[in-house]
């Protein structure tokens, strides 16, 4: 079982913070935990971050090595800073080049959220 959308990263103000979740499998599992909530203050334009761990587990490189979280989260704070469909372009081109004959290992999601006021007339 794969767990999904731990460690979420927010990027606020070219910053990056994360929130661990209660980590759980996807599906049945015998032992899951209650998850628990936590509350954070949004900023206008910051973006959240869920993903499986399925991105950063793909081989690839110069070395044949997994891409890695820190990689990961780097390649997200770069990419912050564009619209969110130019965003999924790139990290889509960034992965394929990272593997490159190299056959996918595991799941890939990756979902981003970026925060808008509603304005009530």
């Amino acid at each position: 079982a794969s767990s999904l959308f731990f460690r979420s990263p927010l990027i606020s103000n070219n910053k990056l913070s994360t929130y661990n979740a209660t980590k759980n499998p996807i599906g049945y599992y015998p032992n899951e935990r209650e998850f628990e909530n936590t509350e954070i203050q949004l900023n206008e334009n910051d973006l959240i971050y869920l993903f499986t761990d399925g991105y950063q587990d793909q081989f690839g490189g110069k070395s044949n090595r997994k891409y890695s979280r820190a990689r990961f989260r780097e390649k997200l704070l770069e990419v912050s800073e564009y619209p969110l469909n130019t965003q999924k372009e790139i990290l889509e081109n960034s992965l394929n080049e990272w593997q490159g004959n190299i056959k996918q290992v595991d799941d890939i999601t990756v979902m981003g959220v970026k925060w808008k006021s509603v304005v009530n007339l």
